[in-house]
């Protein structure tokens, strides 16, 4: 797997003969074009995949946290998480392992690993709502999960649609 940005991505696109067409943005950030996914299989297997129109008012080439795992998206046997924003931030927190892992600790009755004084939660709803709350509420953020067992949720500090289907 290779990630491509600037000149690299560029002459791949060129390559395959994508045309080149003006981009224009707004100068206000909003990080809300994240289309995320989860779902599990019959035996509870989970898959997190997710794709991004960006952040508007960023510099080109800029790589957000969409493609990151453990910043954009996560999984693990039990759960994942996928994550929409402002990247920059969600990348610095590397939020969506740290809900998973504030999630995991809470089935296990155990603290947060590297965060003093925190325990685990215990529920999915509870861990999304803990990850939002690390942002200052000016910085859009937003997260969606799936357990093994049990429905999916999703919380956000912005108007961000999410569904489930059982």
């Amino acid at each position: 797997m290779n990630l491509l940005v600037g000149r690299g991505a560029r002459e791949f696109a060129d390559a395959l003969g994508v045309s080149r067409v003006a981009v224009v943005g707004s100068p206000l950030p909003t990080g809300n074009d994240t289309v995320g996914a989860i779902t599990r299989d019959d035996s509870g297997l989970i898959v997190v995949a997710s794709s991004t129109g960006g952040c508007t008012g960023r510099p080109a080439g800029r790589i957000g946290d969409t493609p990151l795992p453990g910043a954009g998206l996560w999984c693990n046997e039990n759960i994942g998480v996928a994550a929409t924003g402002i990247g920059e931030a969600i990348t610095l927190k590397m939020s969506c392992v740290r809900i998973v892992d504030v999630r995991t600790r809470g089935r296990e009755g155990a603290g947060v690993a590297g965060v003093s004084g925190v325990t685990g939660v215990d529920s999915l709803q509870a861990a999304l709502e803990w990850g939002v709350g690390q942002f200052d509420p000016s910085i859009e953020v937003g997260f969606i999960g799936l357990e093994s067992e049990g429905s999916g949720f999703g919380f956000a500090n912005t108007g961000m649609p999410w569904a489930t289907k059982s």
